[in-house]
């Protein structure tokens, strides 16, 4: 019996696409050992002084001293 060659074509796609997905799956990521940041506590147990910085910098959030935000 022969298929037509639309349904041959049509089922070497469909194999091809699936073995695609499956070679994805399986296997895991490689371990890396802790480092830096990576060994704290989360989360942190109390917060101290040294877990904050004393000025804010960062150039697209502009905080000002002693400024109010009010959300209604």
């Amino acid at each position: 019996m022969k298929f037509p060659a639309r349904s041959r074509l049509s089922s070497v796609l469909f194999v091809v696409a699936a073995l695609g997905l499956l070679s994805g799956c399986g296997g895991t990521p490689e371990q890396i050992d802790a480092s830096g940041i990576d060994e704290l506590v989360i989360p942190t147990p109390l917060p101290t002084a040294t877990d904050f910085v004393a000025e804010i910098d960062h150039p697209l959030l502009p905080l000002q001293p002693g400024a109010a935000w009010a959300y209604d």
